[in-house]
């Protein structure tokens, strides 16, 4: 079975993540299946992974019929001959590609602006070109959704790094409170989060550093405390993997997503599960 997995973000790792969750997910339920990622090449060296295929996506050829049909993502998908076809949050350069004969098509769909899920007169939101629509995030619901899932975190509790890699890593003493400011978003995010703390030592965790781990969150659990961004893989695992309460989120401002709306009607909710692992259950039943 062979799952591309297509994205068309460009800031920050939050079109990578969410993809690395599914590859992991099918993984660990002991699916084989073939898997690959197409969407945008990344200036984030963290996340130049063996699967994923950088392709060019021009917006307006691929809002444009007649042009769609001979752009580099088509191309890809093409050559690629994908049994099932994943789209995570961005509908519109699939739009004039779907139907693939014989592949369903499922898209995933964290919170987005209201105008994600009619689209606009240029370029309309067709709900019937998708087997699923996928919600990936709690308290995000609509009547377009077949589905809902539990959010998408990169790692389980039990894959975590033993304690003390972290503090081996950066070469921190064990009566050193470790803080660890996270961000990979937009250039210079990192140094807009405000750290206030006490004596202590400080690790600055740039996401566009090569020196950036990746996945970081098999690593958090070392840290005492824990600055970040609200974005939905950074808020996610905290909640999943268990630091939210050691954790102080600073949202930014995003054209897509709404940071400041998951930090307020997310904060009570408490995920059941590793959406990742329920999708692998989904892709098992229609393999």
């Amino acid at each position: 079975m062979r799952i591309a997995y297509v994205t068309a973000g460009t800031i920050g790792l939050g079109h990578v993540v969410p993809a690395e969750a599914v590859r992991r997910g099918l993984r660990r339920s002991g699916n084989q299946a073939e898997f690959q990622v197409f969407g945008p090449p990344s200036d984030f060296a963290s996340a130049r992974l063996p699967h994923f295929t950088p392709i060019e996506i021009d917006a307006e050829e691929v809002t444009d019929p007649f042009r769609a049909p001979e752009s580099p993502l088509a191309r890809a998908l093409t050559d690629y001959r994908p049994d099932l076809l994943i789209a995570e949050t961005f509908w519109a350069p699939l739009l004039y590609l779907l139907p693939i004969s014989d592949c369903p098509a499922w898209l995933l769909l964290r919170k987005v602006p209201p105008v994600w899920l009619t689209g606009t007169d240029e370029v309309p939101f067709r709900p019937e070109i998708w087997d699923r629509i996928i919600s990936i995030e709690p308290c995000f619901e609509d009547p377009i959704f077949t589905d809902y899932a539990e959010p998408l975190v990169v790692c389980n509790r039990d894959e975590l790094r033993p304690p003390g890699s972290l503090r081996s890593r950066w070469a921190v003493e064990d009566r050193k409170a470790l803080v660890v400011v996270a961000q990979a978003g937009e250039p210079g995010e990192v140094d807009r989060i405000a750290v206030e703390e006490g004596p202590a030592h400080v690790v600055r965790v740039d996401g566009r550093s090569a020196l950036h781990p990746f996945p970081l969150a098999e690593w958090l659990g070392d840290a005492d405390r824990i600055y970040s961004g609200a974005g939905y893989s950074a808020y996610w695992e905290s909640k999943w993997l268990g630091w939210f309460d050691r954790t102080v989120f600073t949202p930014f401002p995003r054209p897509i997503d709404d940071q400041e709306w998951r930090l307020r009607e997310c904060a009570s909710y408490a995920p059941s599960g590793n959406g990742a692992d329920q999708i692998a259950r989904w892709i098992a039943e229609t393999a």
